[in-house]
């Protein structure tokens, strides 16, 4: 952190970087922004919903999601910060439907690092529909 940068907005930056990253599909880089014991927790009802542990778990979430969203149609919206925690809008396109999901990621930032990734759905109608 510059000396004029404040705690705030070294981790706006850190999260936008981060979704650079995610958009440019730069899984190493992207796992470089977690702690070693990250813990990722999407919403239950969701079909891959749960908690997952580790840049491994982490690899398994983004392969459980691939066959509902289409991860590489990521739309990053507004990334807003106050200290250690950090909000995100974001957009992924449901698979089945087309439907824009928009969702809210909170992180909190531990020594520079995302330790925790909690995603809050507002308009996930079309993905928690169970599929055949």
């Amino acid at each position: 952190m510059t000396s004029t940068q404040t705690l705030t907005e070294q981790n706006r930056a850190l999260l936008r970087d981060f979704y650079d990253a995610a958009l440019r599909g730069d899984m190493a880089a992207l796992t470089s922004y977690f702690t070693d014991d990250v813990v990722v927790s999407e919403p239950d009802f969701l079909p891959y919903g749960g908690d997952y542990r580790g840049s491994e778990g982490f690899a398994a979430l983004l392969a459980a999601m691939a066959p509902h969203a289409d991860l590489a149609g990521l739309v990053v919206g507004e990334i807003h910060a106050d200290g250690n925690t950090v909000y995100t809008t974001i957009g992924l396109p449901d698979k089945h439907t087309g439907e824009l999901v928009e969702l809210i990621e909170r992180a909190d930032i531990e020594n520079g690092r995302i330790a925790q990734l909690s995603i809050f759905a507002h308009t996930a109608r079309s993905l928690a529909v169970p599929r055949a």
